[in-house]
């Protein structure tokens, strides 16, 4: 995701209320495919679940490819 900001925008207007719904879904999903195990959020932030992902990825990349 490019930017988390437009997808979010764009399923705020496809889904309505549905998107947290949503968009928690498809930021376990992507925890559970990169391997990282995040603690339970008491607010949901999608964007900032993705941005998190996005550095965490970045860095297991860096270490894998330092092997």
């Amino acid at each position: 995701m490019d930017d988390p900001a437009e997808v979010d925008k764009r399923f705020t207007s496809m889904f309505k209320t549905g998107t947290p719904v949503l968009e928690k879904a498809i930021v376990k999903e992507l925890q559970t495919r990169i391997g990282v195990i995040a603690a339970e959020q008491t607010e949901f932030d999608f964007q900032d679940g993705v941005k998190r992902l996005e550095k965490a990825s970045a860095g297991r990349d860096l270490r894998v490819s330092q092997r």
